[in-house]
């Protein structure tokens, strides 16, 4: 999957390149799912979400943002490897199952129509439907909008992409009010300081979502 040999191993990976992928197991964060060391407590939260509490209730991921991780995130970002998905989304369920209830919704983070002529698609959308054939949740795919192109986070500090967010997604009028009382997950590829995602949570409580979780492929940080 990642380097491009070929593999019967049902894990998608071959041993090198599963050698190289940091899986998210363990004790992880309860914010953003990143594996912190072994305690006495049943929920922890890594330094960063200590930090800057993020704007949703808990959080998940698959794998770090090194490795074989970040190779197929950006494969599937960049180079369209769609054939990447159903692997991913075997892992994300993994993750994230213990986040689902039967009021759940799944809604991807959105991108800017500009950038998504530019990409030919989503990947978070991508992602959310699968997951959701997988888990039988209902998916909203086009429950948030982005509205204002913003520029490109890759080389911003913390508080650069907060405001570079700022105001650049709204709720769809026609999901008004079909998020009252929900569980929603939202759901990206990569989080980084969160900021995409806390825009989407904030939009989604205040269109009366009860419980806002989110879930990730991969997560940009170390093992503490």
């Amino acid at each position: 999957m990642a380097c491009g040999v070929e593999t019967e191993n049902e894990r998608g990976l071959c041993q090198s390149c599963w050698v190289d992928t940091h899986f998210a197991t363990g004790q992880v964060c309860d914010s953003c799912g990143v594996p912190v060391p072994e305690g006495e407590q049943d929920v922890i939260h890594c330094d960063s979400c200590l930090s800057f509490p993020p704007a949703w209730d808990q959080g998940r991921c698959s794998v770090l943002y090194v490795g074989a991780g970040r190779k197929l995130a950006l494969l599937l970002k960049h180079s369209d490897r769609l054939d990447l998905v159903p692997e991913m989304i075997k892992w994300m369920y993994a993750s994230c199952a213990s986040l689902l209830d039967e009021n759940t919704v799944i809604i991807p983070v959105p991108l800017h129509r500009f950038r998504l002529l530019r990409r030919r698609f989503n990947q978070a959308a991508v992602l959310a439907q699968k997951l959701g054939n997988l888990s039988g949740d209902i998916v909203h795919v086009d429950a948030l909008r982005r509205i204002k192109p913003t520029k490109t986070q890759k080389n911003m500090c913390r508080d650069e992409r907060f405001k570079n967010l700022d105001q650049s997604m709204i709720l769809n009028p026609r999901f008004k009010d079909r998020l009252k009382g929900k569980s929603v997950l939202l759901v990206d590829d990569v989080m980084t300081t969160g900021a995409t995602l806390s825009a989407c949570a904030e939009i989604c409580r205040a269109a009366g979502a009860k419980k806002v979780n989110v879930v990730t492929f991969a997560r940009v940080a170390r093992p503490e």
